[in-house]
């Protein structure tokens, strides 16, 4: 910030040792530091508005996701539903297959018999 007094000070023909300063001078003074404080005024508007807007973007894009997401877990809901209807657990099915085996088995045993005392 030093170098920026030595600016103003050389802007308004002072010299840093100066102890006299005109009215004109505080009133140029006053000018320069109210232009300063206008500019970072806009310039912390400018970043609050743009931080709002970033946090409003991110906002509709999180519930973009979470809709999404949303559909994505009903349907998945439908899918496990409609899997349990239509799908026999893997223990269930080599079961029924054993049990089917064992029937076809006797079938063949009782057939060959028949057969053989035909």
């Amino acid at each position: 910030m030093e170098g920026e007094g030595s600016r103003c000070d050389s802007e308004i023909g002072m010299e840093p040792n100066d102890a006299h300063i005109t009215p004109k001078e505080t009133a140029h003074l006053r000018e320069l530091l109210e232009t300063r404080l206008d500019a970072m005024e806009k310039l912390v508007e400018e970043k609050f508005r743009a931080r709002d807007q970033a946090l409003d973007l991110m906002s509709e894009s999180t519930n973009e996701h979470l809709v999404k997401l949303n559909g994505e877990a009903a349907r998945l809901l439908a899918a496990i539903s409609l899997m349990e209807e239509k799908y026999l657990p893997r223990e269930t099915y080599n079961t029924t297959i054993r049990v089917l085996l064992g029937a076809l088995v006797t079938f063949a045993l009782a057939m060959i018999v028949w057969f053989l005392t035909k």
